[in-house]
Parts: C-alpha cells; structure tokens; sequence
C-alpha cells in the first residue's frame, strides 16, 4: 500500500541530503536554490544525530511551494538528489504569521509535547542497548574482551561561510543573476566554446540561476575567469564555483 502523502503546505520537507555539509552553507545554499520559485521566510535545519541530511524551507505563499516541490524533486545538490515533499505540519513561522499569537502558543505547545514523547521512546531505546552493553561486561569470563564501547566521535569544527569569490576551484561553475529571458542554449554557446564543456543545467521550471559542468577544475576556472564580466540583457552574471563537499 503506497504511503499517504501530506496535503499541500507552505513548508517543504526536504531529505537525502549530504550529511557532511556545514549549516550555515547548507542553509545558504537551499534558500538560493528555492528563492528562484518564491519568497522563503525560513530554511530550518540542524546539527543534532537525528536531523542531519534533512532541512525544511518555509515559503510565504502557498504557489511557490507547489513550484518549488516539482521544480526542484531530484534536483542534484552537492552530489546528491534532494527528496522533497509537503511538511506533515505548518511551521511555526506559518503560523505565527497567519493565525496569531494565542494559536502559534498552542501549536508550539503541542509540537514540544509530540517531540517529548519521541524523546522518551528514544531514550527507552538508548537505555536498553546500553544494559545490553552492561550485561555483557558482567558476564564476560576472565580473560574474555567485554563488548566493546563505542568512542565518541569529536566534534567537526565549524567553519564561518566562504564567500563565493573565495571559494576553492570546482569543476562545476555556479551561475546567478541571470536574466529571465536566459535560455539554456545561450549559455551553452556561450560556455561551450570553452575546452572540456559538458552540459548546463537549469533550475527546472525557473530562471536565475543555472550550473555549468567542465571534465576538469582547471577548465573551469578558465572559463569563470573569461566570463567574469558577463552581462546578458543588462544583468551582470555572477559566477563563482559550486561549492565542494566538505
């Protein structure tokens, strides 16, 4: 039996997303991508186990989110093809925004009791793996190794937002403030000319921006220095490199 999809909402639950993404990158670089299909008020994401690879972006209106949710389903990412669907409920930016401040009370009273309750059977689960743990070690023979504990990973460090002018050479050029009237054969006959071109890709079902992919950095990086000044119907195209990774 196929899922039960959630109905039409203005915030977009957004998955499959690479999980080694520093936040503050992975927030700018949704609201770029989804800006192009409407205003967004909030890209919502974090750090925590149970959160990574995940995001959800608010939209003011409900039309850019139905844009948005076509326009951008397997879109590629830094590597990896987004998953997008309707948020199983309003944001809190929603409603906060729409229905006042004594129903934002409510609905955020009953989100914090819903994410108490999944908190308590985390932590039940958490409970009885570590007495598992506990267990063997009691029972271990001498001589015997007891069950290994799990190290603590270190924290990543996090590093502030790379300017994209600063950002390290990538084989994919990033293309913004384009034009409306830009199509993508003008700028494969604009890129194309230069060694080692691939494809552009467009945002599907909108204008602004778009990626230019090359066989190697190096071929890149000669095209974004070529077109660094590229002004197409009195817009001046920003190019930087898609950013890497991390």
């Amino acid at each position: 039996m196929a899922a039960v999809q959630p109905p039409p909402n203005k915030t977009l639950y957004v998955r499959n997303l690479d999980e080694s993404i520093k936040l503050p990158i992975l927030k700018q670089d949704l609201e770029t991508i989804f800006s192009q299909f409407g205003k967004v008020i909030n890209v919502i994401a974090h750090k925590n186990l149970r959160m990574r690879g995940q995001a959800f972006v608010v939209f003011e209106d409900q039309t850019s989110a139905d844009h948005a949710l076509g326009g951008v389903q397997n879109f590629p990412f830094h590597g990896k093809n987004m998953e997008v669907h309707y948020a199983k409920t309003p944001s809190d930016d929603t409603v906060k925004r729409e229905r006042g401040d004594e129903e934002f009370e409510e609905h955020k009273r009953r989100r914090i009791q819903v994410k108490g309750t999944h908190l308590q059977v985390r932590h039940m689960t958490d409970f009885v793996e570590m007495k598992k743990i506990t267990e063997a070690t009691k029972t271990a023979r001498p001589g015997q190794p007891a069950a290994a504990a799990v190290p603590a990973k270190k924290p990543r460090p996090v590093a502030p937002p790379i300017p994209s002018h600063h950002l390290p050479p990538n084989k994919v050029l990033f293309l913004q403030n384009l034009p409306d009237s830009a199509t993508k054969e003008q700028l494969v006959q604009i890129y194309g000319q230069f060694e080692g071109f691939r494809e552009v890709r467009m945002v599907p079902g909108r204008k602004g921006i778009a990626f230019v992919e090359y066989d190697m950095e190096g071929q890149a990086g000669l095209a974004r220095v070529n077109t660094s000044k590229l002004v197409m119907d009195g817009n001046q195209v920003q190019v930087s490199f898609q950013r890497k990774i991390q």
